[in-house]
């Protein structure tokens, strides 16, 4: 079981795909149900793609970027700072997700059809904490 309480240690603990829970300020990689840890989301043309009744999030306004306030950072942004420690004051269920989207001359929006995937950016989901009794 590894634990973490300190904001200037989270970007390491929390490697892309990886749920982090959080609770009284301390990130833990346990005690994480298997329904969000099996059925995490992921990000595809900037929107979140989860399953149905799911309560993912992702969070917006963290970026640095110039006149920007959505969800995808930019590569060169890490969990650190002020970012870090709001996480550590939220809890519930964390994970970092790789940004991906579809691109190409001959793409079908609509099914994808002769697109290539592209991975830029990345963004962070939050899902509120799950009860014991599943609520």
């Amino acid at each position: 079981m590894t634990t973490i309480d300190d904001p200037g240690m989270l970007n390491a603990f929390m490697e892309f795909g990886h749920v982090i829970r959080v609770v009284d300020g301390v990130a833990s990689d346990t005690d994480i149900p298997s329904v969000i840890h099996t059925w995490a989301p992921s990000v595809y043309d900037g929107e979140l793609d989860q399953l149905p009744g799911h309560r993912w999030s992702l969070l917006k306004g963290w970026s640095n970027q110039d006149r920007y306030s959505g969800p995808i950072m930019h590569d060169s942004e890490f969990i650190g700072g002020s970012l870090a420690q709001h996480i550590l004051d939220t809890p519930g269920y964390w994970i970092a997700l790789v940004s991906d989207y579809f691109c190409g001359e001959d793409c079908d929006q609509d099914d994808h059809e002769d697109c290539e995937m592209i991975t830029e950016g990345w963004a962070l989901a939050f899902h509120p904490l799950i009860e014991a009794d599943g609520s």
